[in-house]
């Protein structure tokens, strides 16, 4: 593992000086297909980083439950499936604040919705970006697609370089 660390320069992640309090959140059903992909994503990057200074959450969905978590961060990565590309598109987006209501209270609230949770109830909220793999299958049944599965490494590969870059600032 050290091998692979250091020639993909994360070593970097262990030895720079932490900047910001991180925050990265998978989310998605691995009963559903590639919806899987966030909580695969983050355990993944779970197991390669070991700092206590980034917080690795794996959620079924995102909740008003994350706005505890959400408020103490720097900074969030979140990491989800998406739909309306070409299976295996990957997304580097920036989350911003979204002050609209859901039509309903949901176990499932936007990544933009969170942020404008924790802005309305503690005056701040972190800076964020979403990484998302475009989906190919949201069917009953574990298991990615082989396109989502090819893009997973790449998107590891982002979050662990953004980490690195927001650690050493």
């Amino acid at each position: 593992m050290d091998e692979y660390l250091d020639k993909m320069g994360y070593l970097s992640i262990f030895l720079g000086t932490v900047m910001s309090k991180i925050l990265v959140i998978g989310y998605g059903n691995s009963m559903r297909g590639d919806d899987g992909m966030g909580p695969l994503a983050a355990q993944r990057i779970e197991s390669i980083v070991q700092d206590k200074e980034v917080k690795i959450i794996v959620r079924h969905q995102t909740g008003i439950e994350l706005a505890e978590d959400l408020k103490d961060a720097d900074f969030v990565i979140f990491i989800d499936a998406h739909v309306g590309d070409k299976p295996g598109t990957l997304k580097e987006e920036t989350v911003v604040l979204d002050n609209s209501m859901p039509s309903s209270f949901s176990h499932h609230l936007r990544p933009g919705v969170l942020l404008s949770l924790v802005q309305a109830l503690y005056n701040k909220h972190p800076e964020a970006v979403i990484y998302s793999i475009a989906a190919e299958s949201f069917d009953h049944g574990g298991g990615l697609s082989p396109a989502v599965e090819a893009t997973l490494p790449v998107l590891i590969d982002k979050v662990l370089a953004r980490i690195n870059a927001l650690k050493t600032l």
